[in-house]
């Protein structure tokens, strides 16, 4: 599993404004990933409609996370106010777009001088597994109290005999019967 971060740390304000801008905001985005996963690289891509208005390629290290050590990156983006569209696209060792794990993207409303969090989960393929579901139970034969046979259980041919049969399931089960 890969997961993103992106965040703008609290109490951060504003940043040193691009040239010919008076307003920024900062945004940064960390990115976690477990290292069972084939990935050597993220791709982060920020678009405003279908401009691309910032990308970064991110090379996977070590990195500590919520008191955790995972293999992760870091990036780090300073944007006008205004909605985005931040994605994640995971390449694989071969350079490629990621085989095993998809794209992942959510909206960012970035505000004047105020903080804006996204995070992403970049699922992976968890290599072809299923699941498979044993459930064990006890099963026992109906038990038959009494068998009947009327006038005798030896006839001449075609002769009626009738047969009863009293029969209970120990475990509570429903029975059913058919003659041959």
């Amino acid at each position: 599993m890969l997961l993103l971060l992106v965040a703008v740390p609290p109490g951060c304000g504003r940043s040193i404004p691009a040239q010919g801008s008076t307003d920024t905001t900062r945004i940064r985005a960390a990115l976690v990933a477990a290292s069972t996963d084939d990935i050597a690289s993220v791709l982060i891509r920020v678009t405003q409609g279908t401009t691309v208005v910032a990308e970064e390629d991110i090379v996977l290290s070590t990195i500590t996370l919520g008191g955790q050590t995972r293999t992760g990156g870091d990036a780090f983006f300073v944007l006008q106010p205004g909605s985005y569209l931040v994605t994640a696209i995971p390449f694989g060792l071969s350079g490629g777009p990621s085989t095993k794990c998809a794209a992942a993207s959510a909206s960012a409303n970035v505000l004047h001088g105020k903080t804006t969090e996204v995070v992403l989960a970049l699922f992976c393929d968890d290599g072809g597994t299923g699941g498979l579901d044993v459930p064990v139970v006890t099963e026992h034969p109906p038990r038959i109290t009494d068998f009947r046979f009327r006038p005798s259980k030896f006839t001449a041919v075609c002769e009626d005999v009738a047969m009863q049969v009293v029969a209970s399931h120990p475990d509570g089960l429903p029975l059913s019967y058919a003659w041959r």
